[in-house]
């Protein structure tokens, strides 16, 4: 039942959000805003229920996994780093549903894009530094911090990718979070400091780990290969 946890607790979400809506006046709410601002899509309330149904969904198939993995009687040194991040990321999931929710269903969706965009940036902003805490603590696995064939076949290279790449994750979160204040106190730069940030996230977290791990392999081999010639 403890592998469950998240799943209980994303199944009350899935009901909570189902009464909301039930006791909701209108039958349709806005569904999407186009390039000008506007809302250009109307759907029925109901199409907002699939999201906290995704969200219980993965946390079912994380939930299984994890008693599988229990019933193997595999050691798992990073069990309590990734139960860990997987409330963290089930949290944030749930907060930002009910926030697409309450902003959908109460006609503020044009008004409170910007809103929403700010609090965004500053929600996976904390998440980043949470996770960046956590990244140099994991053994190698398959699952979590920078899987490469480089990372995966050295332990050292491991250790030294992943200690980057949290060192990197508290630093980006930490101008997210910059961003998203600034995006609340200035009008209309909300969306302009989103991008900004989902660019950083790609460069920093995505894009220069991966090739740090293929350079110091590539070094390292070439240190075992000389070392083997003597």
């Amino acid at each position: 039942m403890k592998n469950f946890i998240l799943a209980i607790i994303a199944a009350i979400n899935t009901l909570a959000t189902g009464i909301y809506l039930c006791f909701l006046p209108s039958k349709e709410v806005a569904m999407h805003i186009g390039m000008d601002g506007k809302v250009d899509r109307y759907g029925s309330k109901w199409e907002l229920l699939m999201m906290s149904g995704i969200v219980l969904v993965i946390t079912l198939v994380y939930g299984t996994v994890q008693a599988v993995s229990a019933k193997s009687g595999k050691e798992n040194k990073n069990k309590k780093y990734s139960k860990r991040i997987a409330f963290a990321g089930t949290i944030y999931a749930i907060v930002l549903v009910w926030m697409i929710t309450i902003m959908t269903t109460t006609d503020n969706l044009e008004n409170n894009q910007y809103l929403f965009m700010a609090i965004i940036n500053i929600i996976i902003g904390c998440l980043f530094v949470f996770a960046g805490n956590l990244a140099p603590k994991f053994s190698r696995n398959k699952w979590f911090g920078i899987r490469t064939k480089a990372t995966l076949n050295s332990k050292n290279v491991w250790n030294k990718t992943n200690r980057l790449m949290g060192n990197i994750s508290v630093i980006v979160g930490l101008i997210s979070i910059a961003m998203g204040i600034i995006g609340l106190a200035v009008d209309s730069v909300d969306i302009v400091m989103f991008i900004l940030s989902l660019v950083l996230y790609v460069v920093a977290v995505a894009i220069i780990p991966y090739v740090y791990a293929s350079l110091l392999y590539k070094k390292e081999k070439e240190k075992e290969n000389a070392s083997n010639q003597r």
